[in-house]
């Protein structure tokens, strides 16, 4: 395929001065200086047409930092994010997989990518987060990846898959809050990621969900797996299939004797596109590209020259051109390349001499013109006449020379290079510094990839001795070394032309069985417990193994164990935390065996100055301002509003109530919020309908009645299955709420609510989750005095069908609603709720405590109707059903 556009930075070497360099964008096409040479080369581009295709997962799993060797494969859902400090703030990490094999047609370019994740469960103090999408690039299991490994025996390069060996950078990101759907946009990475898999199937290892915010607790949320059909992963791309066409024909042209002429096809379809060149109706031997160049043609190459193109589908097409030949009157100069030769290949990026040779027949040659398809690049004035190609991509090349002598006769010389791109090869497994037992078989890995030429073989090397030669993809091999030792572990790719490539080296270890552990000793240290006014500190002391020593670590405060100097006598030059900190040591054998940890205890003094503000009304005890305080030390704070007024927040610190408990850090500002107090207006009860949204069910329907005081806190009444369960909490300066409802034996109810804060009547909105379910809830606050009160019968029934209920209500003048009745087939029921502001009444009656449910509204008015709504009939399980009941007098 030739293009009218390459991708060439520079050329070198041209004159007028010696080292002339151009882009070969800056000139224009002068076609005076062409002839009697006319080049076509037209751009291939991809046609209109496109496909979409969407896939669920097809294995999914989550790893978590607590349970590290333990499978959790096989769930219905995955969990990805950080838990509650209840579960001591454990990080979670999800693996998806989408299998594309046969779903996508060879060749085919991908223009985009989603990726659709849905939240099935959130915590009950949720905290949002940005959650990415990370390419996985170690093979896995779901029926056997854990925190620590990704396949049995294989450790992942650093536990919880997040080394530079495991994952690549983020693909995609979006920011998740509550339940529902979320939708993973199209990115270039995330396009790259699908390409890849699909012109490469067996690197398909899926993509790693993490939370950006892993140190922030209950940024948690539960997603669908595969194995809940409902609440799959779905994968959607958008692609581009080949489709046989001939996109630029041959031109015809017409040129003088003895030039050299080049026709060319630009086509689409699926690969590889296989070509014949005809000439007056006959096949010309050996012309199957989609170039034809004819050197030195006379007359008799005059005609109509025709190409058949054809691709794997076994479709066909063809395109035609005249080639007109005048016989030459005038002496032309001559030209002739020297470099490069005509078919000749150069590896991509490189740089590619151009030199010819030009005479002059009658006279001297002015200049030699230089052009890389139909882009003139320079003019050389004088020899050598060379120029230079620099940065040159991958793909095929026509490079011409117009020779112009002193007559103003011209003459030209073409040349047809190849321009490849060096295979890539890169070991997957087994990984850097991973370690097996002496005897065990390694899974030796590959990834090759080569565009143009195709791979001839792979060969994997230890310590520059071969192990194999593989042939075919997969590249994989069951070596055993015969010693234990350490290796370095190589790789080559060899495509068809004899060009080799070596991966980057990975270290590994095979190691003799050994639990017996190393032992280590201090020998030289400050005292224990001592305090310091400088951050340094050096250990020093020895350690030694039955076998033999790997390394001595060290660690501070718990963080990660690193390297120190020096295995069976080391030395550590340590530098403290601000505060107390803990000093562990230890010496790890070859085997992996650690020794018991030799401690110590120091604190490093530092004092900082501590700023403490207000915003609003209010104050802050005791007065710590500008105060000097040990960093690492634990203070306490108590922010007081004013009258009027409420305690709103604290920034620079973790969210916590007007007490704070904070440990001191260098420069801490602490700034406490106070707003005048929003719930005098709005306090008071608020009664409302809990209605299932996700799956509609009859257990998630039920009652709420809420008391909000003039701080905002509230106590609540929840009312589901026949039963009511009590909570309560404390509404935020901006009216949000978050509460748990526990049940006895049974999942507890999470409740999130907002108060409006300044419309009028006020209103209480809000979800209730549970494992099962989740509802909406809306609440308005209760009349003090009732208009509407007096007795009501009312009956419930569907259009033109018997009524399902009879009853009655008795409101009070005070807004209390007191309802009784009886279903159709015998059962009854009776419960009380209230008015609220539009005269309407919350209406919800549990049958027996079962998934059978009524639950609506009741309007109730002075005048005719006297009592209408709607209630709606709600049967969950296998029969379930739901049918709207009209409320009538």
């Amino acid at each position: 395929m030739l293009s009218a556009r390459f991708g060439i930075n520079s050329v070198k070497g041209a004159t007028p001065s010696s080292t002339h360099r151009v882009s070969h964008n800056a000139f224009g096409l002068n076609l005076s200086l062409l002839l009697p040479v006319l080049l076509i080369v037209l751009a291939i581009t991809p046609g209109a047409h496109a496909d979409t295709i969407s896939v669920q997962s097809v294995a999914d799993a989550d790893i978590e930092q607590h349970s590290p060797n333990s499978n959790f494969g096989g769930d219905i859902s995955v969990v990805s994010g950080t838990l509650g400090s209840n579960i001591g703030n454990e990080i979670r990490r999800a693996l998806f997989r989408f299998d594309l094999s046969g779903k996508l047609p060879a060749g085919a370019v991908i223009n985009s990518v989603t990726v659709q994740l849905k939240v099935v469960k959130i915590p009950a103090s949720s905290a949002n987060s940005t959650f990415d999408l990370r390419r996985i690039l170690q093979n896995w299991s779901e029926t056997s990846v854990t925190w620590n490994q990704h396949l049995p025996g294989a450790p992942w390069a650093s536990p919880g898959a997040m080394g530079p060996g495991d994952c690549a950078a983020a693909s995609s990101s979006v920011f998740v809050s509550g339940l529902g759907t979320y939708t993973f946009p199209s990115t270039p990475a995330l396009v790259a990621d699908v390409q890849s898999w699909a012109d490469q199937p067996s690197g398909n290892f899926g993509w790693l969900l993490v939370s950006e915010q892993e140190v922030t607790p209950e940024t948690a949320r539960r997603w669908g797996a595969h194995e809940d059909p409902a609440n799959a992963p779905v994968l959607t791309v958008d692609f581009s299939p080949p489709h046989l066409a001939i996109l630029t024909p041959p031109q015809s042209q017409s040129v003088s004797a003895d030039a050299t002429v080049l026709f060319s096809v630009s086509a689409s379809g699926v690969p590889p596109l296989q070509y014949q060149w005809r000439f007056q109706g006959q096949d010309i031997q050996g012309a199957n590209s989609s170039l034809l160049v004819l050197s030195n043609v006379q007359t008799n190459a005059a005609g109509v020259y025709e190409v058949v193109v054809s691709d794997q589908t076994g479709g066909t097409t063809n395109a035609s051109a005249t080639l007109s030949v005048q016989p030459i009157i005038l002496p032309l100069p001559t030209v002739r390349f020297v470099t490069p030769t005509n078919g000749q290949r150069f590896v991509a990026h490189s740089d590619v001499v151009a030199l010819v040779d030009a005479e002059a027949t009658n006279g001297t040659i002015l200049a030699v013109n230089f052009s890389l398809g139909t882009n003139q690049l320079a003019s050389v004035t004088n020899p050598p006449y060379s120029i230079t190609l620099t940065n040159v991509p991958a793909g095929s090349s026509l490079l011409s020379a117009i020779a112009i002598d002193s007559n103003g006769f011209s003459n030209s010389a073409v040349v047809f290079f190849q321009v490849f791109e060096l295979p890539q090869i890169t070991i997957t497994h087994p990984v850097e510094g991973q370690k097996f037992v002496f005897g065990t078989n390694i899974l030796l890995q590959a990834a090759a990839t080569s565009p143009d030429p195709a791979i001839s073989n792979v060969v994997f090397f230890a310590d520059d001795q071969q192990i194999t030669t593989v042939l075919t993809a997969p590249y994989t091999f069951q070596w055993t070394p015969d010693l234990a030792r350490d290796y370095v572990l190589t790789a080559v790719v060899v495509d068809e032309t004899g060009v080799r490539v070596t991966s980057a080296p990975v270290k590994i270890r095979v190691f003799l069985p050994d639990s017996t552990k190393p032992t280590l000793a201090i020998t030289n240290a400050p005292a224990n417990f001592s305090r310091f006014s400088a951050a340094s500190i050096k250990l020093a002391g020895t350690a030694a193994d039955n076998i033999g020593l790997d390394h001595v670590e060290a660690q501070i405060n718990g963080g990660g164990f690193n390297p120190i100097s020096g295995t069976n006598a080391w030395e550590a030059d340590l530098t403290l935390l601000p505060g107390k900190n803990t000093v562990q040591v230890r010496s790890v054998d070859l085997a992996g065996n650690t020794s018991f940890p030799s401690t110590r205890f120091y604190t490093y003094t530092v004092r900082s100055m501590l700023q403490v503000r207000t915003v609003g009304q209010g104050s802050v005890t005791p007065n710590l301002n500008s105060r000097l305080l040990q960093v690492g030390s634990i203070y306490a704070l108590n922010a007081r509003p004013a009258r009027g007024n409420i305690f709103g927040r604290w920034t620079g610190a973790p969210f916590q109530g007007p007490a704070l408990r904070f440990m001191m850090q260098s420069n801490l500002i602490l700034v406490a919020e106070f707003v005048p107090n929003p719930f005098m207006p709005v306090q008071g009860v608020y009664s409302g309908l809990i209605s299932s949204t996700n799956p509609l069910s009859a257990e998630g329907n039920g009652l709420l009645s809420l008391l909000l005081s003039s701080s905002g806190a509230f106590s609540c009444h929840v009312t589901v299955d026949g039963k009511t369960y009590s909570t309560h909490g404390q509404f935020g300066f901006l009216g949000h709420a978050h509460a748990a409802v526990l049940r006895s034996a049974l999942q507890p109810i999470a409740l999130s609510l907002d108060l409006d804060l300044t419309n009028a009547p006020p209103t209480i909105r809000g979800v209730a989750a549970e494992n099962d379910w989740v509802a909406t809830f809306g609440g308005d606050r209760n009349v003090d005095s009732a208009p509407q009160a007096g007795n009501y019968s009312f009956s419930l029934s569907a259009p033109g069908q018997a009524p399902e209920v009879e009853g009655k209500a008795l409101i009070s003048k005070s807004g209390m609603a007191a309802f009784s009745g009886m279903l159709r087939e015998g059962r009854r029921f009776s419960f009380a709720t209230r008015i609220v502001a539009d005269g309407s009444a919350p209406f919800y009656v549990s049958i027996n405590r079962t998934n059978e449910c009524l639950a609506g509204r009741m309007q109730f008015s002075s005048t005719s109707p006297f009592v209408s709504g709607s209630v709606q009939w709600i049967l969950s399980g296998t029969n379930g059903f739901s049918t709207a009941l009209t409320v009538s007098p």
